[in-house]
């Protein structure tokens, strides 16, 4: 091949990556454009805690602020940042994808946790000696500890207060965010007033084997049933194991307690959380008390594509005698739906379990595991143990994908707003409050988190010794 032929083959290739790289300030403006037009048309009430107006304010601000072209990651950043002001998590703009990979795959995650209380940062569950548990950390990198609290922004989350929760838990992410942490950082920590400065190396992410579900004993009258996602779960297994674990429940007389940890569960599908209420002998529930589902364009198109096959597009007018069938497809776009619920009733198993049952919980317990939480609270079948869930009385799901024409960064829109069982005007942003509380996060592994649990449940007189 002659260098005249290789050299436009090397510039072609060097405008690929680049276009995949950034994006032009047109196309930047399209995009935020784009995704708040999607906005408007799909939300019920995309500005129910952020007015209209300060909303077109701080998407001008964002507007202002790219200059010239724009890498797709510091993009991502700031439209993501914008975009999480709406207050429904439901509803964002996701990190683009080389940045999450970057942090996956490099050698960028802290070899500390930490803990926040009001404006300061406790070192937390250190795995390096050179720190120690509740060392204040007053700077990284030269940067204060008072700047850590600006990376709620990428903070994807409901309820304001869990901010900090969330900010903490998965603080070596969203500082790697901001400002692309790799290999090794300097830290200053404040030791019982004795100032501190050490380098410490970053450790590549390590990704933890978790199942989706699991069973097992703590005690011999203590068992936990841990599930740790509703979503992309095999039916048929999932049934198989419930059976499985709730006949050795009912051989084992002994067993007279079970614990379902959710604590770790951000949702997936309701109808595998519905799944359980029989096995622990759960007879009525109540998922919601109401919802409001907004009709629109890319309703439409996005339950057409996924539902309705070539070959039943003759049968399509008969999806008019749905309920939702009627809402989804032939309801005036823009046009908003009020469905109220009703109580739902359920036969229980022949091995349904009947001693007492309690729910872990966590800021983490989120979509389907909340809908399970409150669910089963309406019930009264048992007790819940840990902390508010994630998702509040009040609040938006079951959202419409988005991808931007330009920069391909992948988000989604809600479409139906929900209230559960008792949501109020005092309430409508909070989450459902545990009967105890229990902070899962102050232990350093699972045994030690099980046996303070059990400890917690027997000292409020709900367990014999």
């Amino acid at each position: 091949m002659s260098k005249l032929t290789f050299l436009p083959l090397i510039w072609i290739f060097i405008n690929n990556v680049f276009s995949q790289t950034y994006i032009t300030r047109n196309e930047a403006l399209e995009d935020i454009d784009y995704f708040f037009r999607q906005a408007e048309q799909i939300h019920p009430d995309l500005y129910f805690k952020v007015s209209k107006t300060d909303m077109q304010t701080k998407i001008l601000d964002l507007k202002k602020s790219v200059k010239d072209s724009i890498s797709i990651d510091e993009f991502s950043k700031k439209l993501s940042a914008v975009v999480n002001l709406i207050g429904d998590a439901h509803t964002n703009i996701g990190i683009s994808k080389h940045l999450r990979k970057k942090y996956y795959r490099e050698k960028t995650r802290l070899p500390f946790g930490v803990k926040i209380s009001g404006n300061t940062f406790y070192v937390s569950k250190p795995e390096t000696e050179k720190l120690k548990e509740g060392d204040i950390i007053v700077s990284v990198n030269n940067i204060k500890s008072n700047d850590f609290n600006k990376l709620t922004r990428y903070v994807v989350c409901d309820i304001e207060s869990q901010k900090p929760k969330f900010l903490g838990k998965y603080f070596s992410y969203y500082f790697f965010i901001e400002y692309e942490i790799s290999d090794s950082i300097n830290i200053t920590v404040n030791r019982n007033g004795k100032i501190i400065t050490t380098q410490l190396t970053l450790n590549a992410y390590r990704k933890k084997p978790r199942g989706k579900y699991d069973f097992f004993r703590i005690n011999d009258t203590v068992a936990v049933l841990k599930i740790n996602s509703f979503a992309n779960i095999n039916k048929k297994h999932y049934k198989s194991f419930l059976d499985s674990i709730f006949n050795r429940l009912s051989d084992n007389k002994n067993l007279t307690t079970l614990v379902i940890d959710l604590k770790n569960n951000g949702g997936g599908t309701t109808s595998y959380a519905v799944m359980l209420f029989p096995y622990i002998n759960v007879t009525t529930y109540r998922l919601h008390q109401k919802y409001e589902i907004k009709t629109g364009k890319a309703v439409k198109k996005y339950f057409g594509k996924r539902y309705i096959k070539w070959f039943m597009y003759p049968f399509y007018p008969f999806a008019y005698f749905s309920r939702m069938g009627r809402i989804y497809f032939f309801k005036k776009n823009g046009s908003i739906t009020s469905i109220a619920t009703k109580e739902r009733r359920l036969k229980a198993k022949s091995n349904a379990f009947k001693g007492k049952v309690y729910v872990l919980t966590s800021a983490g317990t989120y979509s389907a595991a909340a809908d399970f939480v409150y669910a089963f609270s309406y019930s009264k079948r048992g007790k819940i143990i840990g902390d508010t869930v994630g998702q509040p009385y009040t609040g938006y799901i079951d959202r419409i994908p988005v991808t931007l024409p330009n920069s391909k960064l992948r988000g989604g829109v809600s479409f139906k707003r929900y209230e559960y069982v008792g949501a109020n005007e005092n309430n409508k942003h909070q989450g459902i409050s545990p009967d105890l509380y229990f902070d899962a996060d102050n232990y350093k592994n699972e045994a030690e988190l099980y046996d303070g649990l059990t400890s917690k449940i027997r000292n409020a007189g709900r367990l014999t010794p």
